[in-house]
């Protein structure tokens, strides 16, 4: 039963619902005109009329891991046994960012965070760090960068994209010297070329 569970939640809802999230990212930056006169967005979220546009595959990707939650969760004595299922939720949050809607992917984060443990955990703050910047919630962003990098040992790409969020918070308050100083650091450890030009 287990077993059915997480192979169902993994190639059929969790999946489609990742690709359609990547249809989502691919699509807006295909569509994106960049500004060459301005400083280049280390990140293409585009302005709230562009992320209109990537919606109808952004609430598949919700509707997807909704399902695998609502369908395929298996609590016992209080602990979740399907793995798929805060991935599914972290999904979620990941399709509300690119929608642009920070303060519900927050809430999602937040949730996830209080309800499950280990590795992804760590990776909703990460994205909590990304939202609250969005919103110029620099307090509660700060807060969140230090727990990151004093008690979490993230993996070489989320710890390039941690390198990335701390650029885009001294980018936003126009600390160059230091928005410098992490985005080299991003560039060496992203592994993503086009990253790479994009963040040069």
């Amino acid at each position: 039963n287990r077993s059915y569970h997480k192979t169902a939640s993994k190639f059929n809802g969790y999946f489609n619902g990742k690709e359609s999230l990547k249809e989502a990212i691919s699509k807006l930056e295909k569509t994106h005109q960049e500004d060459y006169s301005n400083l280049l967005p280390t990140t293409i979220l585009g302005d709230q009329k562009q992320a209109q546009k990537i919606y109808p595959q952004l609430n598949r990707t919700i509707e997807k891991a909704s399902l695998v939650i609502e369908r395929h969760s298996m609590e016992i004595k209080g602990e979740e046994k399907n793995k798929w299922v805060d991935d599914s939720y972290f999904l979620i949050g990941k399709a509300l960012f690119y929608k642009q809607e920070y303060s519900e992917a927050i809430e999602m984060f937040a949730f996830i965070n209080r309800e499950y443990e280990g590795y992804i955990t760590d990776l909703s703050i990460l994205w909590s760090t990304r939202a609250q910047i969005e919103l110029e919630n620099f307090t509660t962003a700060e807060q969140q960068m230090l727990y990151l990098d004093r008690e979490v040992r993230l993996k070489k790409a989320d710890y390039a994209l941690f390198l990335e969020i701390n650029a885009n918070y001294h980018i936003k308050q126009k600390n160059w010297e230091k928005a410098i100083t992490y985005l080299s650091k991003s560039i060496k450890y992203s592994a993503d070329k086009k990253k790479k030009v994009r963040l040069t």
